[in-house]
């Protein structure tokens, strides 16, 4: 008597390559949205300070004031006249209220002082001056 027997063998998709590129895109866009996430305030070139630390990582309102005086919210341009108004608004029923505030190098002292004042009129009074670290 003869005895059937099946030989052969069913192709499956091998899922190891299919795993590892899904952790590889799932890497990419993690580092993406961490990098794209760090500042969310206009580019400028800030004053250098050898006591400048890296802060951490707190929900704060990011102001800054380029060398002419004008002044964003974010990204956004806001005139100073609106500043205390817009800042009274973005921190209502916000617990903690910290405004970091990053000024161009070469921006007049007293044009940073405006702007000082006008958020405290807002009544805030955590302001942080950001400062690039010097590296020697």
């Amino acid at each position: 008597m003869r005895v059937k027997r099946d030989f052969s063998v069913k192709n499956k998709p091998d899922m190891l390559p299919l795993i590892d590129v899904v952790f590889l895109l799932l890497v990419f866009f993690i580092y993406a949205m961490l990098s794209m996430s760090y500042h969310n305030g206009i580019q400028m070139q800030l004053p250098e300070s050898a006591q400048a630390v890296h802060m951490e990582e707190t929900p704060a309102l990011i102001l800054s004031v380029t060398a002419e005086g004008g002044v964003f919210m974010a990204k956004t341009p806001v005139p100073l006249v609106e500043l205390g108004g817009r800042i009274t608004h973005y921190f209502e029923g916000k617990p903690k209220k910290r405004v970091i505030l990053c000024g161009h190098k070469d921006l007049s002292y007293q044009k940073l002082f405006r702007v000082m004042d006008t958020i405290r009129e807002a009544g805030i009074t955590d302001i942080s001056l950001q400062a690039e670290a010097v590296t020697s």
